[in-house]
Formats: structure tokens, sequence, C-alpha cells
């Protein structure tokens, strides 16, 4: 939550409804990604992509686009979480 602080929106005041919100989570959103904290990554993905939803027509490019960029974290995420397992019960 410190991280997400971090990013500034206007107002100081996070409002999941605004756009300054969803330009801060976007960005966060590719940090995340870039830092490999998948988990992290996909919630923030969801979070995006039902904004997304909201504000663009069925079949927007720039949602089939947050749909690649939402599967790639999905999919890390779950094979991190493997991985982990895997090196937890040797």
């Amino acid at each position: 939550i410190h991280k997400m602080i971090s990013y500034p929106t206007h107002p100081d005041i996070i409002v999941p409804y605004r756009l300054s919100t969803l330009s801060a989570c976007t960005r966060l959103f590719s940090d995340e990604m870039a830092s490999g904290n998948w988990r992290n990554a996909v919630k923030l993905g969801m979070y995006i992509l039902i904004q997304y939803c909201l504000i663009y027509p069925p079949y927007h490019p720039m949602v089939a686009q947050h749909f690649l960029l939402l599967s790639k974290s999905c999919w890390n995420a779950i094979i991190k979480e493997k991985l982990r397992d895997e090196f937890r019960f040797k």
C-alpha cells in the first residue's frame, strides 16, 4: 500500500472511479510487472480491466491489449507460485 500511495494522484485521496487513480494504477501495474511482482500485478490488472470495460466499448483495442498483459501476469504468477511450492517441499 505504501508503494501505491507514492504514485501521484489528484487529490491525495485515492478514489476508485477517478481517472487519476486509473492512471496511477496503470503506471504501478507496469512497474510491478517490470519488477516481477506478479501477484500484485494481477490484482492491479484486474482493477484496470474492470475500469477499461466501463470506459471503452466492447472489442476496443485497448481492452484487448490489456487482456494480453493481464494474461502474461496471471501466467507468470502461476508459474512463480508453482516453482515456490516445488522448492518448498524438497
